[in-house]
C-alpha cells in the first residue's frame, strides 16, 4: 500500500458508511461501521465478525496492559484485548470504525458514548479506546487522518460532543493523527506496577488507618469535591467545575458503596477523616488475563493534614490487603504528581507506560 508524501491523498476515493444487519428475522444494530473503497471492498458484516484472525489487530502493539508483558502471558494479553473488542460490536452505544482493502482490515477504531459521564455532564460524552492501523509511520496516518476525520463526521451527526482519548507517548503516528484532526493535549499520566510478591509493605501498621464505615461517607464525599482539583477535567476549561466536582463526589461515593472498588481505607484524626485511599481487583480482566490485577485508584488528604505522612500510611494498609488478594498491582497518577510516584515507589512499584489524555471538543476547528 503505497502512501506519498501528503498522508491524505492516497485515500480520496475511500466511502465510509454506517451499516445494520439482519440477524434472525429481527434487525440487529451491530454498530459496526465500515471504511469502504467502492472498487474492491465487499462488505458482510455478520461473516466478518472474527477480527482474531486480523494481523493487524493480532500485532496491534498497544493492547491493554501490554506494559505487563513481562509478567502476564502474551497470549492472554491479546485474548483480553480481543474479548474487549468484541463489546464494540454487539453493545448499544459501542461502535467499530473498520478500514479495509479488498479482504484485508488495514485499520480499526473503536470509540463508544459514556451514559454516566453523559448524564453526569448533560451532553453525549465519548471515549476513544483504539486505533491501529497497518504499515509504517506514513502508511498507518494516512488511514488513521481518514478515520478519524470520519469518526469527528460521525459524532456530529450522532450529536456526541466530546471525546476523550488516552494514547501511549510512543504512538507517534496516532499523536499527530490526533493534532491534525483538532485534538488538544491536556495531561500526561504515567502507570506503576508491580508483582504483589515484591511488594514492600511497611512494618508497622498505622493505628490511624482503618477501612471506611457508613458513618464516614459524608464527612469522605465533603472532602472528594475539593481535593482533586489537578484532573484532566480541571485543565479543560469547557468543563463545568462544579459538575466535576460532583464527578469525584460520586466516585468516591461508588467506591464506598463497594460498586466499583472492594476496599475504602480512611486516616481518622479524632472524629475528622483525614484523608481516604481505594483499592479493588479488576476482576473480569483478571479472569481473562490468569492472574488477579489489583489496582491502587484514588489517594486524597484534606488539605489541612497534607505534609504529615497520611497518604504513605493509607497506601500501606492498601497495599498489605493487595499483597494478599491480588498477583499484579498497578496504580495510575499525573505524571506531574512526584509525591505519589515517591509513595508508590518505596512500596515497590517501577514505571511502567507513560500516556497522553486528549480532548476533541466536536464542532470546533
Amino acid at each position: 500500500m503505497a502512501v506519498r508524501e501528503d498522508p491524505g491523498s492516497e485515500r480520496k476515493n475511500l466511502r465510509l458508511s454506517a451499516c445494520n444487519a439482519q440477524a434472525g428475522g429481527k434487525r440487529k444494530f451491530l454498530n459496526v461501521i465500515i471504511m469502504e473503497n467502492p472498487g474492491n471492498i465487499h462488505i458482510d458484516i455478520e461473516k466478518r465478525g472474527g477480527w482474531e484472525s486480523a494481523p493487524l489487530l493480532q500485532e496491534f502493539e498497544f493492547k491493554p496492559y501490554y506494559y505487563l508483558f513481562q509478567v502476564l502471558d502474551p497470549g492472554r494479553i491479546s485474548k483480553n484485548f480481543f474479548t474487549d473488542l468484541s463489546r464494540f460490536q454487539n453493545n448499544e452505544g459501542h461502535y467499530l470504525l473498520v478500514a479495509r482493502e479488498g479482504e484485508r482490515i488495514v485499520g480499526a477504531c473503536a470509540f463508544l458514548v459514556s451514559d454516566w459521564d453523559s448524564r453526569l455532564f448533560g451532553f453525549k460524552y465519548g471515549t476513544v479506546k483504539y486505533l491501529p492501523a497497518e504499515g509504517g509511520y506514513q502508511e498507518s496516518l494516512a488511514v488513521k487522518n481518514e478515520m478519524v476525520r470520519f469518526l469527528l463526521e460521525f459524532c456530529g451527526r450522532m450529536k456526541i460532543e466530546f471525546l476523550h482519548f488516552r494514547v501511549d507517548m510512543a504512538d507517534i503516528s496516532t499523536i499527530h493523527s490526533l493534532v491534525a484532526n483538532g485534538f488538544g493535549f491536556i495531561a500526561s499520566v504515567v502507570r506503576y506496577a508491580v508483582e504483589s510478591a515484591n511488594l514492600r509493605p511497611m512494618q508497622k501498621k498505622s493505628p490511624h488507618v482503618d477501612l471506611f464505615q457508613n458513618r464516614d461517607l459524608e464527612q469522605v464525599k465533603r472532602m472528594s469535591k475539593s481535593i482533586f482539583s489537578d484532573n484532566r477535567f480541571s485543565l479543560d476549561s469547557r468543563f463545568n467545575v462544579d459538575m466535576v466536582n460532583t464527578l469525584y463526589e460520586k466516585w468516591v461515593e461508588n467506591s464506598c458503596l463497594g460498586k466499583v472498588q472492594d476496599k475504602v481505607f480512611v486516616c481518622r484524626k479524632g472524629e475528622e477523616i483525614a484523608g481516604f485511599t481505594t483499592c479493588g481487583l479488576r476482576r473480569k480482566e483478571s479472569e481473562v488475563l490468569g492472574k488477579r490485577i489489583g489496582a491502587i485508584d484514588l489517594v486524597g488528604v484534606d488539605p489541612r493534614f497534607q505534609g504529615k505522612g497520611i497518604a504513605v500510611k493509607m497506601v500501606n494498609s492498601a497495599v498489605e490487603w493487595l499483597r494478599e488478594n491480588s498477583d499484579v498491582v498497578e496504580a495510575i497518577m499525573a505524571a506531574r504528581n512526584k509525591p505519589m510516584i515517591r509513595i508508590l515507589e518505596s512500596f515497590g512499584f517501577s514505571w511502567k507506560a507513560s500516556q497522553i489524555d486528549w480532548h476533541r471538543w466536536i464542532g470546533e476547528k
